[in-house]
């Protein structure tokens, strides 16, 4: 997963030098398309870093513990923050999981989506109406 993750963090990277060359911006297809994909990493980049970050408090707060010579306040401190980034690494493991699955390619994609009152009268109505309410009170009306 990591390896998958670090590459991911490359292309977005290189993705952002990309962005800030002249010749790309004038080419409105290509920075168009850059700006898609850069849209789709961003998210998981944001959360491999604060991954990362997790990793690297647990580490040294079990630096400070395996080094002892601690007092009880900075021991219980340093304890308190290991047990917090491990919770923490594990959030960010299960986001992680859920941000690599594939995505849909019509998730991008528009959709239109009628909701009206079929059968069951007045109600019925009433119902769609919760679902999607219209400010205009031109364009409800019941039957």
């Amino acid at each position: 997963m990591t390896d998958k993750l670090e590459a991911m963090l490359k292309r977005y990277e290189e993705i952002n030098e990309k962005l800030s060359d002249g010749e790309i911006i004038n080419n409105q297809e290509l920075y168009r398309s850059l700006m898609r994909e850069h849209k789709t990493l961003t998210p998981v980049v944001e959360k491999y870093s604060e991954f990362k970050n997790a990793q690297k408090e647990s580490n040294e707060a079990r630096q400070m513990l395996d080094e002892g010579g601690l007092d009880a306040e900075l021991k219980e401190m340093a304890q308190m923050q290991l047990d917090d980034s491990r919770r923490k690494i594990a959030e960010c493991e299960e986001e992680l999981k859920i941000l690599l699955l594939p995505r849909d390619p019509d998730d991008d994609r528009s959709v239109i989506i009628e909701i009206r009152g079929g059968a069951g009268g007045e109600e019925a109505a009433l119902f769609a109406n919760v679902l999607y309410p219209i400010s205009t009170p031109a364009a409800f009306s019941l039957p």
